[in-house]
């Protein structure tokens, strides 16, 4: 009788269904499988129906399964742990990894027989990658063949097992893999409003991204811990189905309860409807996520309702497409990935360990046509599109030529390389998901926490208009703490500005800001407008010596003392008090005001104040005239 190996699959609870499907996979082909899952901080064999026996404690319990889960691991001839990603982002599956390294070394080296560890990942590593759910899995199983489990082939059936599970697609490279049809422009599904309810600091908040059309870019407003990024990961949540949804919750750097304090269910609404070119850009589509906690109060369930536009039309989730970034953008990781998931492409909104797809990886898996696209919309973003600039992945890795000389990837500055980072992420989702339209045009809806990570002052005063060039058609929702990108939103006509605030209630409620306060403002103006509502943009000393001099100016007989303090104050206001920006206005300003005070006597003041603003405004609008 000859054998079939005995293979032991280790995961997480994470990474459960997949690797569900690998064991029936290998059980099909004749191998003998056990799957040990981590739920919570104990380990369970898979499928094990035990549930004690008569007067037996809980511990008692537990210890018995647990020796159980031994035996099954010493007695197999393969040791295979399946992670993901997304499994490391915690702490306990870390260690709980740790400890199944340690005992499958330790197994294979009391055992002194064939016993073999092997690494795997739910997306696996190499020059091409799959997801071990994929439906062409199987296929890549059918390579092996365990009934010659002996002699020369049993070498040669483990690196077959190996391989596949470290490059599927290498067995499989002479069948056509299906890539997703280009979603037609126009089709793509954008939000048109978001209710919330019960949701973290959220009592009840709606948002109507829809006034005369979809608003193509959304900016977020309001203090720290109003809940911008709050209503960033609910947007999020709310698109992905229940099962992501869940999962999402969980990784999350915010405590696992998302529904308000007091209360034991949120909800969170979304209604779509088709871009503003489609036909059918009137249908409206309704996902309702609700969270519940359960009896005890312990825990919070996700269930979730999709109804389409109409009763005989399902829903078009596949027409869904959205990516995420939270505020910490700057890792990447070794892999890239096949095909796309929303849970995987907005998960670095909820944990900030997670990792962003390999920029170099994304850009060598292009034709070069699509790899020059891909490139310049980049270096566009990035401010390096003259030609003195060039980014070029090639066998070194990552690199950008310029002024400087050329200089690897991971020396860059963090705005140069976080930025990279996310947009690279974001375009190379894009084309797993089909979604270059036909022009090269890009739908779909964009989610960013804190745009101006990072970035200069300058490139914040761009970053809204780059990105509005390169992504005209996409749905840009994004937060931000900085008045030079607010203003950017303000010369975009599909824009709106929304500003989260609390009422007299302490309830957070959303404020929308009028594009006309901000328009051609400086940031200092921003700053003092209803976007911000800073009383001054003046440091504290300066706020104090301005006010101090305006009390001793208001003294009709000021000692001896108050007058010698009001002419050591004078030049110090004077210089903060000025209205011009540049250096040379500011002389030009200065060489106006002593002229003034010579001729004060012999005109009001009413209209020599005016005279000199109508005199400098013209002055430096001919100055902009003739770029001066």
């Amino acid at each position: 009788m000859i054998d079939s190996p005995k293979i032991y699959i280790s995961c997480t609870e994470t990474d459960q269904v997949e690797c569900i499907s690998l064991s029936q996979a290998l059980e099909d082909k004749g191998f003998q499988v056990s799957l040990g899952i981590l739920r919570g901080t104990t380990a369970y064999l898979h499928g094990l129906k035990d549930d004690g026996l008569p007067g037996e404690s809980l511990e008692a319990i537990r210890q018995r399964k647990q020796s159980k889960l031994n035996e099954v691991k010493i007695s197999s001839n393969i040791f295979l742990i399946v992670f993901s990603a997304l499994s490391l982002t915690r702490k306990e599956n870390q260690t709980y990894i740790n400890e199944e390294c340690e005992f499958a070394l330790m197994t294979q080296e009391r055992k002194k027989r064939d016993s073999f560890l092997v690494f795997g990942t739910i997306v696996c590593t190499g020059s091409k990658l799959i997801s071990l759910s994929d439906p062409l899995y199987p296929k890549a199983i059918s390579h092996l063949n365990p009934l010659r489990w002996y002699g020369a082939d049993k070498v040669k059936n483990l690196e077959n097992l190996i391989t596949v599970i470290q490059d599927p697609l290498l067995l499989i490279s002479h069948t056509s893999v299906s890539r997703p049809k280009r979603i037609k422009q126009g089709q793509e599904l954008v939000i048109s409003k978001l209710e919330i309810k019960n949701i973290k600091c959220f009592r009840e908040l709606v948002i109507d991204f829809k006034h005369q059309q979809i608003d193509q870019w959304t900016m977020l407003l309001g203090d720290n811990a109003i809940g911008k990024s709050t209503l960033l990961k609910c947007i999020a949540l709310g698109l992905c189905n229940a099962s992501d949804a869940a999962a999402l919750t969980r990784i999350s750097d915010m405590n696992s309860e998302f529904i308000r304090a007091g209360e034991t269910e949120g909800s969170i609404t979304i209604e779509l409807q088709r871009g503003k070119l489609s036909k059918n850009s009137r249908k409206k589509y309704t996902i309702i996520t609700r969270i519940v906690k359960d009896a005890a109060g312990t825990s919070e369930e996700i269930t979730q309702e999709a109804h389409a536009s109409s009763p005989d039309e399902k829903f078009p989730w596949a027409d869904i497409f959205v990516c995420g970034y939270g505020a910490s953008r700057s890792q990447e990781a070794d892999t890239s990935h096949e095909r796309y998931k929303i849970f995987e492409a907005v998960q670095s909104l909820f944990s900030h360990e997670v990792r962003l797809q390999n920029p170099e990886l994304i850009l060598l898996r292009q034709d070069p046509e699509v790899r020059i696209l891909l490139q310049e919309k980049l270096q566009s973003i990035l401010m390096l599109d003259e030609a003195d600039y060039q980014i070029d992945a090639g066998k070194t890795g990552l690199s950008v030529a310029g002024p400087w000389g050329k200089v690897n990837f991971n020396k860059l500055s963090d705005g140069y390389r976080s930025t990279t980072l996310w947009v690279l992420d974001f375009l190379g989702w894009l084309i797993y998901a089909g979604r270059l339209g036909d022009n090269n045009e890009i739908g779909g809806i964009l989610i960013i926490d804190e745009l101006e990570q990072h970035l200069h002052p300058r490139w914040q005063r761009n970053i809204v208009e780059l990105l509005r060039r390169q992504f005209p058609k996409t749905q840009i929702i994004a937060s931000t703490h900085t008045p030079l990108v607010a203003a950017g939103v303000a010369d975009i006509e599909e824009s709106c500005l929304l500003k989260l605030e609390r009422d007299e209630n302490n309830e957070i409620k959303i404020v929308t800001i009028d594009q006309a306060e901000i328009a051609g403002k400086r940031a200092d103006q921003i700053l003092t407008s209803p976007a911000f509502d800073l009383l001054t943009t003046r440091n504290n000393k300066s706020h104090d010596e301005v006010d101090r001099y305006t009390e001793l100016l208001s003294k009709s007989a000021p000692t001896p003392a108050e007058a010698a303090e009001l002419e050591q104050l004078k030049p110090l206001v004077q210089s903060r008090l000025t209205i011009s920006e540049t250096p040379i206005a500011q002389e030009v300003e200065k060489l106006l005001d002593e002229s003034l005070q010579k001729i004060a006597h012999e005109y009001p003041p009413a209209i020599l104040d005016i005279e000199a603003k109508k005199q400098l405004q013209a002055l430096f609008a001919a100055d902009d005239e003739d770029d001066i």
